[in-house]
């Protein structure tokens, strides 16, 4: 772990909440400042080493987590992309700590074999868009997440979605008993071109933390 990522997660604990304390935090730390912003700062530690330290609610933050008792905690994506023909939709349910640069990850390889490729592989042949939908968001540990992310794909697949990519099996699928639907026209009314979202045309919708998508739309 960097010695950025140790100071940051010190910082997310929250035991600081202005700027003014982690001007403090910096002078205890022999950090030396270069830089100030409203809601971060730039240092300089003893090897000449440059880095930020945000403010725990700046959204650069939480990328270090929060050191907790049985493991580090982070914010967390559930999502979906997913295409439709001819009333058959096949999708692929994932998670993530940086949506940006998953959208881009994505679309940059859906040409691929791996991941999502296959999806859009699917799309492709059934002259279908493919579509990117925030599900739900949550802080916690990776183990939450992961459970977090069977329930989608339980749902997805009560839903008979297709799974072109075939990550739907695993040991996380077999564990989880959820029972609620997908939500079908919050899905839809959310969702967002990925083509656009990964090319810079539309910006990403965001969502609020801890908060999970239903039928009548997003709810904490």
């Amino acid at each position: 772990m960097t010695q950025k990522k140790i100071y940051q997660r010190d910082i997310n604990s929250g035991a600081i909440s202005d700027i003014a304390e982690l001007l403090r935090f910096v002078a205890d730390k022999n950090l030396v400042l270069a830089r100030r912003g409203a809601s971060y700062v730039g240092v300089k530690d003893a090897a000449g080493r440059r880095f930020r330290l945000f403010l725990p609610d700046h959204p650069k933050a939480m990328k270090a987590g929060i050191a907790g008792v049985h493991g580090p905690i982070y914010d967390f994506w559930i999502y979906a992309l997913f295409a439709g023909s001819a009333g058959n939709v096949a999708c692929y349910v994932g998670q993530t700590r940086s949506v940006s640069r998953r959208i881009r990850e994505h679309w940059k390889h859906r040409l691929g074999t791996r991941s999502s490729g296959p999806l859009f592989g699917w799309a492709e042949h059934h002259e279908a868009e493919v579509n990117f939908v925030l599900l739900q968001s949550l802080r916690g540990r990776q183990r939450e997440a992961n459970h977090a992310e069977a329930e989608w794909k339980v749902r997805a697949a009560r839903a008979d979605f297709h799974f072109p990519s075939r990550e739907l099996l695993g040991a996380g699928m077999r564990r989880t008993a959820s029972s609620d639907p997908w939500p079908f026209d919050a899905a839809a009314n959310n969702s967002q071109p990925i083509e656009q979202l990964a090319t810079g045309v539309i910006a990403l919708a965001s969502i609020e933390g801890n908060c999970m998508l239903g039928e009548e739309g997003y709810r904490t």
